[in-house]
């Protein structure tokens, strides 16, 4: 499950062999979304969550795996955070740390957010996220 249309606009590129199992909220995910995804798990589907780095996206997550308890975060970690901090194509703003949830999944992955105090995008880890996908992981 992503959060960005453009994760999923690039997912559907891939081989048409590929068989392409992604969800994606287009933002925050309403209540009903959440509740749809929590159906799925309860009927065996495996569920892994992806946001931006950032306020909202942490918000996304925490939501998500709160709805949803047998989801696991994807590359949703502090390495991951590390990784996806470049200068392109991206010129981010300054994070807003006031805002910044805790990350009960991964505390690193705050610490190094407050750190950094930068945001980072989903699309920042695009190629690792379609490997992903064409492995079927995870």
């Amino acid at each position: 499950m992503t959060e960005n249309p453009s994760v999923t606009t690039a997912a559907l590129e891939l081989d048409p062999a590929v068989p392409v199992r992604l969800l994606c909220t287009v933002g925050t995910p309403s209540a009903m979304e959440l509740d749809t995804v929590a159906r799925l798990a309860d009927s065996g589907w495996n569920i892994a969550v992806r946001a931006d780095f950032d306020a909202s996206g942490i918000q996304h997550m925490r939501a998500a795996l709160r709805a949803v308890p047998r989801a696991r975060p994807w590359r949703m970690n502090a390495n991951d955070y590390v990784r996806s901090l470049h200068p392109t194509p991206f010129q981010p703003t300054a994070l807003d740390t006031e805002r910044l949830p805790e990350t009960g999944w991964d505390p690193a992955l705050h610490t190094a957010m407050r750190a950094q105090g930068r945001p980072a995008y989903e699309e920042a880890l695009l190629d690792d996220l379609l490997n992903d996908i064409r492995r079927g992981h995870p």
